[in-house]
């Protein structure tokens, strides 16, 4: 809990929300989550303030009475408990918005664009993926799209580096040149890598987990999808692409490795986890546009090199700073 609290507290889209009291003068509502962490915004940024710590016992009172589950003392991890706090808050903040609009003032003063029940949460931390279900006998491809809070990587369990590795890390994050000679530059995850090489999939890069988690995935013969052109099931790949990328991008690492033996426990991975030392670039892991809709054949005509379509213009990079 303390750790979420700290990271709410720190969001500057939200803090600043909180610190320009635009929640509370609209917000009637008892046992209200977004009033109280708007009370902790206020008293851990006010310059009066008498105590060196806060109490976000409130806090913690309203969560229990909104998730039954977190309402013990059984361990849970931070992040059930984020994504907990922020379903709770986005509905709060709903509800202050409901009743804003009972006012028909107000509610003519809104621009027609504008979704009056959209809230500061959905507006920082929520993002867009898109999956591409692809029939692998005629290529049709059927799109899905879903909202998230926080994308869940999966990591390698792989060994720490040795010392040598670790020196040499080092330098090429300062953008040395290696003993070998060789000069090294800094990837979009973080991790040294020479220039013309990319992370390697056994890496716990972050951008190597972003890699991972992007490339296309196949089904198998035991989750076949029913093809509306072959209109018969067929075995198919998918891939998840990140369409719509919120102003806070949370990630969940996925700590636990599952073992198909009988009755075996899941095991915890302590694998490190590299992060960016500038920004993470995240425009290669970014939905390609969308194409015109057309027809899959089963046997085209070999391409015409002459009427080629050009490739598309490299993206522009999409940078999030670590805070």
């Amino acid at each position: 809990m303390n750790s979420v609290m700290q990271a709410l507290l720190h969001t500057p889209v939200l803090r600043n929300f909180f610190l320009a009291d635009k929640h509370r003068p609209v917000c009637n509502a008892p046992d209200c989550l977004a009033c109280e962490l708007d009370a902790l915004c206020c008293e851990s940024f006010s310059r009066s303030r008498t105590r060196g710590f806060l109490v976000p016992q409130r806090v913690l009172e309203i969560v229990w009475k909104n998730c039954e589950h977190l309402a013990s003392y059984e361990q849970h991890d931070a992040h059930e408990f984020f994504i907990a706090v922020l379903n709770i808050l986005d509905t709060h903040c709903r509800n202050a918005a409901s009743s804003r609009l009972a006012d028909p003032v107000r509610r003519r003063k809104l621009a027609p664009a504008v979704d009056p029940y959209r809230t500061i949460i959905k507006d920082v931390f929520c993002g867009q993926l898109r999956s591409y279900v692809t029939c692998k006998t005629c290529g049709n491809r059927s799109p899905t799209e879903e909202d998230f809070f926080d994308i869940s990587l999966g990591i390698k369990n792989v060994e720490p580096p040795s010392t040598s590795s670790a020196a040499a890390s080092t330098a090429a994050t300062a953008g040395a040149v290696l003993p070998d000679g060789s000069l090294h530059s800094i990837s979009p995850g973080g991790s040294a890598t020479p220039t013309t090489d990319s992370p390697t999939p056994t890496s716990n890069a972050l951008s190597s987990c972003l890699a991972r988690f992007t490339q296309p995935e196949d089904l198998g013969s035991r989750h076949k999808m029913m093809c509306d052109f072959c209109h018969a099931r067929q075995e198919a790949t998918k891939q998840v692409s990140i369409l719509r990328p919120p102003p806070v991008l949370c990630f969940h690492f996925k700590r636990f490795e599952h073992s198909l033996a009988p009755n075996a426990l899941p095991s915890k991975l302590t694998s490190h986890v590299q992060f960016p030392t500038n920004a993470l670039d995240i425009s290669p892991y970014l939905s390609p546009p969308p194409q015109p809709p057309h027809s899959p054949v089963t046997n085209p005509a070999p391409p015409h090199h002459h009427h080629s379509t050009p490739p598309p213009p490299p993206r522009s990079p999409e940078l999030y700073d670590l805070f």
